[in-house]
């Protein structure tokens, strides 16, 4: 459980292995919500109340410390976490141009900002951190 350290620490740096396990970790969340709503034999949208509420409050509490592993993360290969809130703007600014200027694309660039994410989220994954300590703090491996 090594990876469960420095839950909501945004300072320091953190591994390849470290921002993996917590990917895992947040699967196998994921999968058991998803179990859980093949058993009661229904889908997210037609679930009972209760496991909405569940799954949100869920949701909401991990949400700041995989942001907080993104930062260490960005950190670790040299990159300000402040490239956490420009990659949300840029998401949320084409959702937004696509529902309120484009409707009818609408679909097709919230589909590219998807996208463009999970290849963010693999650089993250992929790439290997500064050798030797850097602004950030010292080498974590």
């Amino acid at each position: 459980m090594q990876f469960l350290r420095n839950y909501f620490s945004w300072s320091g740096r953190a591994t390849q292995a470290s921002l993996w396990m917590w990917m895992i970790f947040l699967a196998i969340v994921m999968a058991a919500f998803e179990v859980l709503i093949r058993l009661l034999q229904t889908n997210v949208l037609t679930a009972p109340l209760w496991l909405k509420w569940t799954m949100g409050i869920t949701a909401l509490l991990l949400l700041p410390p995989t942001l907080a592993r993104v930062a260490r993360r960005l950190h670790d290969i040299g990159w300000s976490s402040f490239t956490i809130f420009a990659w949300a703007v840029t998401v949320a600014a084409l959702a937004a141009v696509g529902l309120l200027l484009l409707p009818a694309i609408a679909i097709w660039l919230i589909g590219a900002a998807a996208i463009l994410t999970v290849f963010f989220g693999l650089f993250l994954l992929f790439t290997d951190g500064e050798r030797g300590p850097n602004n950030y703090g010292p080498d974590p491996k």
